[in-house]
């Protein structure tokens, strides 16, 4: 009865719904039955309406369909004038055989199928109770025509206790149903959406589903029901060399894995391939294509990076190891030096040796500094502050802009050691008595400016990496132990390029900007 019916007033309303499995027991309708309390003279009365309902099948069928055409939702599941007449004399049978009985578990059967028919053809649950109040009332109606007052009012309770044990039946399949259509509808949106290549076979190679990850390697244009060569890369058929490895588990019923299947680039894909035997009447094989080639590099760039920590302790190692003979090598140096005759032939080429000495020696500080991790403490002070020592430690003359001297939150040496780098790799960029800022504010930021030749674009996007310099004798580390410094305290560093409210024609070179974290805001 596909038709619509709003809920209504009964003896036991709250029974509607009531669920019941698909293929309903005996017990289980004799249960409902009982709590609906139709029983043995219901059923007679029902028989007793039979004669004069059946004079007058058609107005109630006329009247049915004639709501039904007033509903848009209800009306587009008629599709033609064939498909109504068969509605219309489907209908009647219904209603003699509602009338009729027996109310058998074979009757609760065709009650449930016309829930299960109404989800399958899209109707809202609203119409299931709108239509069987339409003919409630018609049989009501007909009860007040024909019998005295007292057998029609009897009458018509009987009517409204069959239909609501109908609606019961129809409903409970009803909710089954539709819950079932949701499963499966989610289901499919999961499968077709997974992030791995899923095809199901037939005996024949065909295709039956698949999944449609979006960006991968299926065709777009494949659809079930064509090979499974035409859902993946020729390449990769062959060589996964699928026609054998397929014939062999619908063989052998055995699971055939594939670990590692190269599709040469460039770039160089991998992708694992299971081929598991099925069984099923639509499902001989299921074909597994996931692709590995991001967790491969995922896992190529973690040695990579396992391997150059085990350096790098090493390097801290070894710079630690050779620091002491440095210092020593330096002071006896100095000793000798200091000791000779200033024309003594000898000297420039020791002063030059001493000088390649204090390289070796930064060099290895700087390494350390990188290497180690810094021991932080936290404390209150201004951004003036933390300038004024860091250019005292620099020894390096600069144009100082006070915007405003923000207070913060953080770890004043690791900040100091920031500057002192900025400061020194600023005064080496630049010419003698060239130029050289720092800005202070508005928040809790310092920019350090200079005049010099500025930063070449290749080095722009790798200058804070270990071991990058744009000077001829640096060692590459200053500017990583700043990154490293300011990640450590919270903070940020990073060239800047756009537009800066400073004279132009001292602002030529490179502008760094270190951004600290604004200070911690303890309420009251």
């Amino acid at each position: 009865m596909a038709a619509p019916k709003p809920e209504r007033s009964s003896d036991s309303p709250w029974l509607t719904g009531y669920r019941l499995t698909p293929g309903v027991s005996v017990d289980q309708l004799e249960e409902l039955k009982s709590w609906i309390g139709f029983t043995t003279a219901e059923a007679t009365r029902l028989r007793h309406l039979r004669p004069a309902v059946a004079q007058a099948l058609d107005p109630i069928a006329d009247h049915f369909y004639a709501a039904i055409q007033r509903s848009p939702t209800a009306r587009a599941v008629v599709h033609d004038d064939a498909q109504a007449l068969r509605l219309h004399s489907s209908l009647q049978r219904w209603i003699m055989s509602l009338l009729t009985g027996p109310w058998d578990e074979s009757w609760a059967q065709r009650s449930q199928h016309i829930g299960q028919i109404h989800v399958r053809e899209g109707l809202p649950e609203r119409y299931m109770f709108a239509a069987m109040s339409l003919v409630c009332d018609d049989l009501c109606s007909i009860a007040d025509d024909t019998m005295d007052q007292a057998d029609a009012r009897d009458t018509c309770r009987a009517v409204h206790k069959v239909t609501e044990l109908e609606l019961c039946l129809m409903t409970g399949a009803y909710h089954a149903a539709h819950e079932g259509q949701q499963l499966r509808s989610l289901q499919q949106v999961i499968v077709e959406n997974l992030p791995v290549h899923v095809l199901v076979l037939n005996d024949m190679g065909l295709v039956t589903s698949a999944t449609h990850p979006k960006g991968r390697i299926f065709f777009e244009n494949a659809s079930p029901g064509q090979p499974y060569t035409a859902f993946l890369p020729p390449q990769l058929v062959v060589a996964a060399d699928l026609d054998m490895n397929i014939r062999t588990a619908l063989l052998t019923g055995k699971v055939q894995l594939l670990p590692n299947v190269p599709l040469p680039g460039p770039p160089t894909r991998h992708f694992r391939i299971s081929i598991v035997p099925l069984q099923h009447e639509l499902a001989h094989l299921l074909l597994h294509v996931e692709e590995l080639t991001d967790v491969l590099d995922a896992q190529t760039r973690v040695h990579q990076a396992e391997s150059l920590a085990r350096i790098g302790a090493m390097a801290a190692q070894l710079a630690h190891e050779i620091r002491n003979p440095i210092a020593g090598i330096s002071g006896t140096l100095q000793v000798i030096v200091n000791g000779m005759p200033t024309d003594d032939r000898r000297r420039p080429v020791l002063v030059r040796v001493q000088e390649q000495v204090h390289r070796l020696d930064r060099l290895v500080r700087d390494l350390l500094n990188y290497s180690k991790p810094a021991e932080l403490s936290f404390r209150d002070t201004t951004l003036k502050a933390l300038a004024e020592e860091s250019i005292r430690q620099a020894g390096v003359k600069i144009e100082l802009e006070l915007v405003r001297d923000q207070p913060v939150h953080t770890d004043p040496d690791a900040v100091q050691q920031i500057l002192v780098n900025l400061l020194q790799n600023a005064h080496e960029a630049c010419s003698d008595g060239a130029w050289i800022g720092m800005r202070l504010g508005p928040g809790p930021e310092i920019w350090v400016m200079d005049a010099g030749p500025g930063v070449p674009r290749e080095h722009k996007d790798d200058l804070f990496e270990p071991f990058v310099s744009t000077k001829t004798r640096g060692t590459g580390l200053g500017l990583a132990i700043c990154k490293r410094r300011a990640q450590e305290i919270g903070a940020s560093i990073y060239l800047h390029s756009g537009h800066m409210h400073w004279p132009e024609d001292r602002r030529r070179g490179a502008v760094f900007r270190l951004r600290l974290p604004p200070p911690v805001v303890v309420p009251d």
